[in-house]
């Protein structure tokens, strides 16, 4: 640690430029799960998980790194008979010092005879519903027994993303129809496809293909040309076929279509779309335009694939039998009562997934994005929900984003 610390000090000298903050990680350690945006921890308190992780401000790293080095190399501090080194750095970490017990790392030792790999009890499986894969299960074989747990042979060729490598012995990569829809206006930046990209297609494998269902009113100006949806489909990667932009809402139930019938009815369009293709999957997913995971979701192979599941009425995955269900059941329903047209079925059926956490790109607002972030990542009175670090603070990150920013910070700004 004090070798780490003089490197970095060396660096600092050189560029003229302090760190904010230190993260000492073991090099055998394996993130299993990604972590959240960094703007959402906090770096002005000492964290750590046993002696497998530990982040400081720059300001304590003296007193936490060089002083125990020093006082134990020259023999003024010993350690207690029959302790650990933990125990003889307890004094310099002090009352400051907070435990991280649930952050997504796991120690990963190689899988042979005389090598302990014990400690599986520590592997979550964050935000697990009742029926998805066990941690333990997982835990060997996505670190320890896993293929990749060694160094690669000379010309051998790695998967094309973490959570293959991750999920290789644990499942297969499931085959995805990722349908986006709404509206057009709402999905233009191309740092929404790229969020998208980053955070869902590479975490459930690389068989994603994309289907997009969105309005455009051409009398509205809204892309009179198509310059916009080709450019899309483009950026997405779905074909011509693949892609449906409609001038208007359809009227599935009813004569003036509220909120929740207008999603059922570009569901049931996405899923006609799918089923059409001629192709099979075992995963339909439907994200509303504009919409984003706020962090990565799980590798695939921490999801039970047969279940259905939501993140709020912004994304929704399942097989598409059980999306078939719930559509047909909405339409007998609003056949014979049109005033069931208002209800979400698969809101109600579909179980809330918190690891799918998503926010709503809005140019006028960008603030907004954090406003559907799930309170049980947020408030450190949900010790044992907080899977992915500690919160910046207890305030909602929309607050702090209103009061920090007339933007979402920027790469520079982050720690």
């Amino acid at each position: 640690r004090n070798g780490c610390l003089q490197l970095i000090s060396r660096h600092e000298n050189k560029t003229g430029e302090m760190f904010d903050a230190i993260l000492l990680v073991r090099a055998d350690l394996t993130v299993y799960v990604p972590f959240a945006p960094g703007c959402l921890y906090d770096f002005e308190h000492v964290h750590s998980l046993v002696d497998w992780y530990h982040s400081l401000p720059r300001s304590k790293a003296r007193l936490m790194i060089t002083e125990p080095y020093e006082k134990f190399f020259g023999c003024t501090k010993l350690t207690r008979l029959r302790k650990d080194v933990d125990d003889y750095l307890a004094p310099f970490f002090g009352a400051a010092h907070m435990s991280t017990a649930n952050l997504p790392v796991m120690i990963t030792r190689e899988n042979l005879p005389r090598f302990p790999n014990n400690m599986c009890n520590m592997f979550r499986n964050p935000f697990a519903l009742k029926q998805d894969p066990n941690p333990e299960h997982l835990c060997k074989f996505m670190t320890y027994a896993n293929t990749y747990n060694r160094q690669p042979g000379k010309g051998e060729v790695t998967p094309v993303s973490a959570a293959q490598t991750l999920c290789r012995q644990a499942a297969k990569p499931p085959r995805i129809a990722l349908c986006v829809h709404g509206s057009l206006a709402s999905e233009l930046p191309e740092a929404v496809s790229q969020l998208r990209e980053r955070h869902f297609s590479r975490q459930l494998g690389s068989e994603v293909t994309t289907f997009l269902h969105l309005v455009v009113d051409v009398e509205e100006g809204g892309d009179e040309d198509g310059r916009l949806r080709q450019e899309l489909r483009a950026r997405l990667g779905a074909k011509e076929a693949n892609a449906v932009f409609p001038a208007s809402v359809g009227k599935a139930c009813g004569e003036s279509p509220d909120a929740a019938s207008e999603l059922q009815w570009h569901q049931d369009q996405c899923l006609t779309m799918i089923e059409s293709s001629g192709n099979f999957f075992d995963i339909v997913a439907m994200f509303q335009s504009g919409v984003v995971p706020i962090m990565g979701l799980k590798p695939y192979c921490m999801y039970n694939s047969q279940l259905p599941r939501r993140y709020l009425n912004l994304a929704y995955m399942a097989p598409p039998k059980r999306f078939r269900q719930a559509i047909a059941t909405w339409k007998s329903n609003c056949s014979s009562n049109p005033a069931n047209s208002t209800l979400d079925l698969m809101g109600e059926t579909f179980p809330n997934d918190e690891s799918m956490a998503m926010g709503r790109y809005s140019p006028s607002d960008p603030c907004k994005f954090f406003e559907t972030m799930p309170w049980s990542l947020l408030n450190p009175g949900h010790v044992k929900r907080m899977v992915r670090g500690i919160p910046l603070s207890p305030n909602h990150p929309g607050a702090i984003c209103q009061r920090k920013h007339s933007t979402l910070p920027s790469s520079s700004e982050h720690p």
